[in-house]
């Protein structure tokens, strides 16, 4: 007689493939309404693509801010309990199809664990033998063949497999997309209260990630347009903070001109390669000035958009010389 489904704490027994189909795809929408909700209050979207999609920070898990450490924190948390309903479920089906225990830890790999559901979900039952499923001598030597040692050592898959991603996952716009802290601006324009890039954020990956560059006066919210690694990075800015903080006696003073006679519309970064090697990194911003008279005005605003660009892009070639080399110690 099979176990039954919902009792979760006991390895022992079989489940049917009906049974684990419906059970994984009902425990599938319940988590994922789970993690919307949690990415809502904490103020991000989440999608079904999010479960396939890594993106890893600047400094991999060093670079992430403290927002998003509670975030996935939390993610996790509450993601344990599914992790252990789904081990349990996949040992039994393994045992009720006859296969390999050991196989166990393809529930933990990204994607592959999809195929893997799809898999054991159509395999009919196998009830003409009782007998221990043995492992290849050689994977047998490292795999445990109990229902708890499967369970821990796909576990410890998983971690190692996640720690190997976070290390070398590249992302050849990687210091274009996110940048870590900038140090103190020392142009003595940027000590005026013009607003001066400090950092370099992103939620999601690829076109329709939204990227935030944070500068002293806020962020400026940047939808991505274009993500053709490693050559283009294209963006629309759908929100700006203030262009300046007003020195004044009075605290938070808003006058009109520092918050819409200068609109940013869009911008990019281009890499080039260049026949010694290099890389030359291109940043262009299109944006309006509302200055009246637009001449003069335009030579202060060209010279304030220089700034900025030589700021980053300085900081993303120091970033860039300074990461180490591949198949370098």
């Amino acid at each position: 007689m099979p176990s039954a489904v919902f009792d979760i704490w006991s390895w022992r027994g079989r489940i049917g493939r009906r049974r684990y189909l419906i059970t994984g795809l009902i425990l599938f929408a319940l988590k994922h309404n789970i993690d919307r909700l949690l990415a809502t209050l904490y103020g991000y979207e989440w999608g079904p693509f999010n479960y396939l999609i890594f993106f890893s920070p600047h400094d991999s898990v060093a670079g992430l801010s403290p927002r998003n450490v509670t975030f996935y924190g939390v993610l996790v948390l509450f993601a344990l309990p599914f992790i252990w309903i789904g081990v349990v479920l996949t040992l039994r089906r393994l045992r009720d199809a006859d296969l390999p225990l050991w196989l166990v830890i393809l529930f933990f790999i990204p994607l592959i664990n999809l195929i893997f559901f799809v898999i054991l979900a159509a395999i009919p039952s196998n009830m003409q033998t009782s007998r221990p499923t043995q492992v290849p001598s050689r994977i047998g030597r490292l795999i445990p063949e109990s229902e708890f040692g499967s369970a821990v050592f796909g576990i410890l898959t998983t971690a190692l497999l996640t720690a190997v991603e976070i290390a070398f996952t590249t992302n050849g716009l990687g210091n274009v997309v996110t940048f870590s802290q900038l140090p103190a601006p020392t142009e003595a324009i940027f000590k005026t209260g013009i607003a001066y890039p400090i950092r370099a954020e992103i939620r999601g990956r690829g076109v329709g990630a939204v990227r935030h560059c944070i500068f002293s006066t806020g962020p400026f919210v940047e939808p991505i347009t274009t993500w053709d690694e490693p050559r283009l990075l294209q963006f629309d800015v759908t929100e700006q903070p203030r262009a300046m903080e007003e020195l004044s006696l009075y605290n938070d003073l808003r006058p009109p001109h520092v918050e819409n006679y200068f609109v940013a519309r869009k911008g990019q970064f281009a890499l080039k390669p260049l026949p010694d090697g290099t890389t030359l990194l291109e940043g262009t911003t299109w944006y309006q000035n509302r200055f009246w008279p637009a001449p003069y005005w335009h030579l202060w605003s060209d010279y304030i958009i220089e700034g900025i660009h030589n700021r980053v892009l300085l900081h993303i070639k120091s970033l860039a010389e300074n990461e180490p080399q591949k198949g370098t110690n």
